[in-house]
C-alpha cells in the first residue's frame, strides 16, 4: 500500500492526503501511540477501521524526499482484537489495491 501511494505521489510530484480507506490488510508494522520508538509487525487478516494521514514530496536541487505519516486502526478478523498506531514502512493488502 505504501509503495503504491508513494509512487503516485512521486509520479505527479504532489502531496497526498488519505482521509479514509477500506479493505483487508495481511501484514502491517506499526509503532503504538504510547511507545513511538518501538514497532511491532502483525500478520494475518485485519479489517481497516481507519486509515488516514499524508505523504509530502519535497524537492531541492540535491535530492527528492518523500515523508509520510499514516495512522491506522485495524480489527483482527480471527479474534476481533482492535489495535492501531503509526504505520512504519510495511502495510500490505490482502487483495489488489484500487485507486480512486
Amino acid at each position: 500500500v505504501l509503495e503504491k501511494i508513494m509512487a503516485f505521489s512521486h509520479h505527479f510530484s504532489k502531496n497526498v492526503i488519505i482521509t479514509s480507506a477500506n479493505g483487508v490488510i495481511s501484514k502491517v508494522r506499526i509503532s503504538r501511540f504510547l511507545s513511538p520508538n518501538e514497532s511491532m509487525t502483525y500478520e494475518g487478516r485485519f479489517e481497516i477501521l481507519s486509515l488516514n494521514g499524508s505523504m509530502f514530496v519535497t524537492e531541492n536541487e540535491y535530492q527528492n524526499n518523500l515523508s509520510a505519516g499514516l495512522k491506522v486502526v485495524l480489527k483482527s478478523l480471527s479474534n476481533g482484537h482492535v489495535f492501531g498506531g503509526r504505520v512504519v514502512d510495511v502495510l500490505i493488502t490482502a487483495s489488489p489495491i484500487q485507486k480512486c
